[in-house]
């Protein structure tokens, strides 16, 4: 078998961006849920780190686009709460923080690792019904341009790790192809 040091470079690369840990499974992508309170569950991705790896979240309720100009954080729903005591926690959203906007609101994950740094992953988007206040020009902008999508922004990974020092250098060697046999 032979590989060439520039598909092993990249592989390694990349790296650091495919460590996810959290995957939000409710609120489901697409729904459509009442001012109030609402239920939120998360799950290990199956990827690196682990939610055995990490000690503590915040989660926060967001209203607007996928760019971090066009969000704006509403509510914490929970406050550096430790991962060893379940994997579901409850939002209460007052009516008046923010307008009703189609696939407008994802929550925010902050994850701290025990290792080191943080994770923000994002749940899918979803409807807030009943919300009786405003949403921001930017935000409402925001969420048009997606152009109806669910998926959240995408996952902001700072843990310190090996994988993540060891890329870079591989990364470098990668300017010319040399077979490796």
């Amino acid at each position: 078998m032979r590989l060439r040091l520039p598909a092993i470079s990249l592989l390694a690369a990349l790296t650091p961006y495919a460590l996810a840990d959290v995957e939000v499974t409710t609120p489901a992508a697409g729904a459509q849920l009442p001012a109030g309170t609402i239920q939120v569950a998360w799950k290990d991705s199956g990827v690196a780190p682990a939610l055995s790896a990490l000690t503590t979240y915040t989660i926060q309720l967001v209203v607007g686009g996928n760019e971090a100009s066009s969000q704006t954080p509403l509510i914490t729903c929970a406050n550096n709460l430790q991962f060893s005591a379940g994997s579901t926690a409850t939002c209460v959203v007052p009516a008046g923080v923010a307008g009703s906007t189609a696939n407008g609101f994802f929550l925010q994950f902050t994850s701290v690792a025990s290792e080191g740094g943080t994770v923000i992953n994002y749940s899918s988007r979803f409807t807030m019904t009943g919300m009786t206040g405003t949403t921001g020009t930017a935000q409402q902008q925001g969420v048009t341009a997606l152009n109806g999508a669910t998926a959240g922004p995408p996952t902001v990974n700072s843990v310190s790790n090996g994988a993540a020092a060891g890329a870079g250098g591989a990364a470098a060697a990668g300017g010319s192809q040399f077979t490796v046999p």
